[in-house]
């Protein structure tokens, strides 16, 4: 039963409780920032990478019927957390090679278009292929999701300027940030490099998250588009 088809008033009930219990969590009134702090331990893994290719399918999800979601698949530039679980989502270089442990990773968000019909949720990251971006990713139900939602995703530029009277060719590699988001200024790639890792050494000195424990949590709408139908379903909750 696609979304796309179904009434809206059973369309909020089917996604409002299937993201309920994504999360574990009741809706509150908008998507509510998580820490960088609470993002990076919740974080299975962290890459930077570059957006490769992109598809949408329909997927049962959590048995409330079909809802659209896009596959996006990274090339993994450089792993600053890994929990190294062997995944079909994950492809990991062989055992002598050299080079990050991850060389490439697949990510999913909610949302996206097969033919004429979309589905839209504001809360989803969006992605564009060829952009570079750093991901934090957790596991959702054994399939990666990026960390709280479009929190947990963040593009980044490489510009290259050439040196003038034999000086080097400098790179500039920069973060972009949102006032919103976890990351909230736009900050060098190496500057956020050295807080994740400072971050992740930190929080090995400490006990771990309790299970089941989630802050933050969401309340949003998704909207299906389907030739001529055009629907509206709420949700809530957080990853």
């Amino acid at each position: 039963m696609r979304i796309s088809s179904i009434r809206p008033a059973k369309a909020r009930l089917i996604l409002g409780l299937l993201l309920a219990t994504l999360a574990s969590n009741t809706a509150s009134a908008a998507l509510r920032k998580i820490s960088f702090e609470s993002m990076v331990a919740k974080s299975k893994f962290i890459v930077v990478g570059q957006v490769v290719s992109m598809g949408s399918r329909w997927d049962n999800l959590a048995d409330t019927g079909e809802v659209m979601m896009t596959d996006v698949r990274i090339k993994v530039e450089e792993v600053w957390k890994d929990s190294l679980d062997r995944r079909k989502d994950i492809v990991r270089p062989a055992k002598s090679s050299d080079g990050p442990t991850i060389r490439e990773l697949t990510v999913q968000f909610l949302g996206g278009q097969i033919g004429d019909r979309w589905q839209r949720c504001p809360e989803s990251p969006k992605y564009q292929v060829g952009e570079r971006v750093v991901l934090f990713v957790r596991i959702i139900d054994g399939r990666l999701w990026t960390t709280g939602w479009l929190q947990g995703k963040y593009r980044f530029h490489r510009d290259k300027i050439t040196g003038r009277n034999g000086e080097p060719d400098r790179v500039y590699e920069t973060v972009m940030g949102k006032a919103q988001l976890p990351i909230s200024i736009n900050t060098p790639l190496a500057t956020l490099r050295d807080r994740v890792q400072k971050t992740i050494a930190i929080q090995r000195t400490r006990p771990p998250l309790e299970p089941g424990k989630i802050e933050g949590g969401s309340s949003s709408t998704t909207h299906s588009h389907d030739a001529k139908t055009s629907e509206t379903s709420e949700k809530g909750g957080d990853r």
